[in-house]
């Protein structure tokens, strides 16, 4: 297959090449062309652009792509910054033969030297963004704040290793997490007794929609230390200058997981301070991108006991199952950082299971102890001597009735009967279906 010329026009700009392709044997090809003030985004939902580009590439298609590519920009513009360099790469799905790669957005700057993917390969990365906003913009990533990092990276794509260091201040990153710095130093072999090191601190761990953020904790350090097969992750976490959190995991990478995958126990987890809890003993975890189980977990604190029968997630599945013979809501609120915590010293019981997959299945179960709650100014007690929630949930129908009884506040019943479906940011309640309440 010969091509003399093919031609993309995105209005005023335009993308030319000429190539050619065996269809047989080892399915050679090349192909080498030319973009002038070529806009991505008339193609691809992508920020707006003006690049001007040389490329060539060639290889075989026969058992896999391989090939090489060359990239080489003349002055151009993507997402309203300057954009300059050159990418050179070599190699199949199984290595990366060789790279060499500069490029800059804006005043970043992203270098890459070396081959990886084989023993004896070794590439050296490069990264310092000091807008990171600039640089996370056109990728539709909300991240913000300073960022150098050097890395070499050796080993496999099944088993990477070598080591990094990182450095970052005012970080805002997904999910509403902000970091006032951040520092990570790590290294690791690609053997299973190789040894592998990593300390990661941060200062001023804030979290929320708010402006400012709330407030999480003060300071976090977190140092890993033995084997990839063997080794020990301990976190302690200044939450607040009264309370620390501390936590212990131990366990390794599994060599007979098809992927990446940690297999291990949490071996302790502590919060000292107001609203004290603790893990009654270790419990087994496994971890990696397809699956995260915990196993049979009991927390016992100032505020009572709950214990976390099944806890496991996938992609496409949720399962929860859990019970409390007893918490104080006033404490284990200041447990949670829930805000300020009730004039309360009620007491509930209850239990609750979740099945979230093509639909969600579920029920959930509270009911009072003792105590009462405490409202308005003066606080008055509102002599609660019942009080019950429950909650069902049937292929995505959803059932829940409440009573309260009071001294005061006499008698409340209620039910309410609603849909929950997936939505873009997991379940909630269906907009096109029928609610109803009394």
């Amino acid at each position: 297959l010969a091509i003399d010329t093919a031609t993309v026009k995105t209005g005023a700009g335009a993308v030319t090449a000429e190539g050619h392709a065996s269809l047989a044997g080892g399915k050679e090809f090349s192909v080498r062309g030319r973009a002038a003030h070529f806009d991505p985004s008339a193609l691809v939902k992508s920020a707006a652009g003006d690049l001007n580009f040389d490329f060539t590439a060639s290889g075989a298609m026969a058992g896999g792509l391989a090939g090489r590519a060359r990239l080489a920009f003349a002055p151009s513009r993507y997402a309203g910054l300057p954009l300059a360099g050159h990418a050179n790469v070599a190699g199949d799905a199984h290595r990366i033969a060789s790279a060499e790669v500069r490029l800059v957005l804006g005043d970043a700057h992203i270098e890459a030297h070396g081959s990886f993917g084989r023993a004896g390969d070794a590439m050296d990365v490069s990264l310092h963004a000091p807008g990171l906003s600039a640089l996370a913009r056109p990728f539709g990533v909300g991240v913000a704040g300073r960022l150098d990092a050097q890395a070499r990276l050796t080993g496999t794509f099944d088993a990477p290793a070598g080591r990094i260091a990182l450095t970052g201040t005012n970080l805002a990153l997904p999910a509403n997490v902000y970091l006032a710095d951040a520092k990570l130093q790590a290294q690791a072999g690609s053997r299973p007794d190789s040894r592998i090191d990593a300390t990661f601190s941060t200062h001023g761990v804030a979290l929320g929609k708010e402006t400012p953020p709330s407030s999480f904790a003060d300071a976090i350090t977190a140092t890993l230390a033995g084997t990839r097969a063997s080794h020990t992750l301990k976190i302690d976490a200044r939450m607040t200058k009264e309370s620390t959190l501390t936590a212990a995991l131990a366990g390794g990478l599994d060599p007979n997981a098809p992927g990446l995958a940690w297999k291990g126990r949490v071996a302790s987890l502590a919060l000292a301070g107001p609203g004290a809890f603790a893990l009654t003993q270790p419990v087994p975890l496994v971890a990696s991108a397809q699956r995260i189980e915990l196993g049979d977990a009991t927390l016992r604190g100032e505020w009572g006991e709950a214990r976390f029968r099944e806890t496991r997630w996938t992609p496409e599945t949720l399962d929860v199952q859990g019970s409390t013979p007893g918490v104080e809501i006033r404490t284990l609120a200041r447990s949670l950082r829930l805000g300020r915590a009730p004039h309360s010293d009620l007491v509930v019981a209850g239990s609750w299971r979740v099945h979230a997959a093509q639909s969600f299945n579920g029920s959930v179960e509270f009911h009072r102890l003792s105590g009462d709650v405490r409202v308005g100014t003066p606080a008055l007690a509102l002599g609660l001597t019942d009080l019950t929630v429950r909650a069902d949930v049937t292929g995505g129908r959803a059932h829940a009735d409440l009573a309260v009884a009071g001294q005061r506040i006499g008698r409340i019943q209620g039910d309410g009967r609603a849909t929950l479906a997936r939505g873009a940011k997991g379940w909630r309640f269906a907009p096109d279906a029928p609610v109803a309440a009394r």
